[in-house]
């Protein structure tokens, strides 16, 4: 093979992926209203995040209070 029919396949290659990325990429069109209308529902699924965080670290503060083994600290006056 000579250098230009290397060439001219690296050519062929380039045409065929561009090509192909052009029909993937006709079918997606931006609709900046669609994007601000989907924003409550990011929102939404954010705060219930945060609000199933909120509940787990509430949960864990709450068995750690109960079950934690409170440690007698040495009185001077229990000494004998």
């Amino acid at each position: 093979m000579d250098l230009q029919a290397i060439f001219a396949a690296v050519q062929l290659m380039s045409k065929e992926a561009s090509s192909a990325a052009a029909e993937v990429s006709t079918g997606f069109q931006f609709e900046p209203a669609a994007f601000v209308s989907s924003l409550k529902y990011m929102g939404l699924g954010m705060l219930g995040i945060f609000i199933v965080i909120g509940v787990i670290i509430g949960c864990t503060y709450l068995l750690n209070a109960v079950f934690s083994r409170k440690e007698k600290k040495d009185h001077p006056d229990d000494r004998k």
